[in-house]
């Protein structure tokens, strides 16, 4: 009786952090789409990638990004 109480308390408490995590997983998975989506907006035109300077900085972000995402999808 005391070991059938104490799985099904290890066994909800491993349930509510498994449950928290994912909680946290799909948000940051919805900030990395949220960023792809702004990235994408701001530079329409190309103009920031066609910069040197700036071009350097946005693709290393956009990078960084992809990597994420892909992170995420698997």
């Amino acid at each position: 009786m005391l070991l059938t109480g104490i799985l099904a308390f290890t066994s909800y408490n491993s349930m509510i952090k498994i449950e928290s995590l994912e909680d946290y997983i799909e948000t940051r998975e919805a900030e990395v789409t949220g960023a792809i989506e702004i990235m994408t907006s701001i530079d329409v035109s190309g103009a920031f990638e066609a910069d040197d300077e700036v071009g350097v900085v946005f693709k290393q972000l956009k990078e960084i990004v992809d990597e994420l995402q892909k992170t995420y999808e698997e």
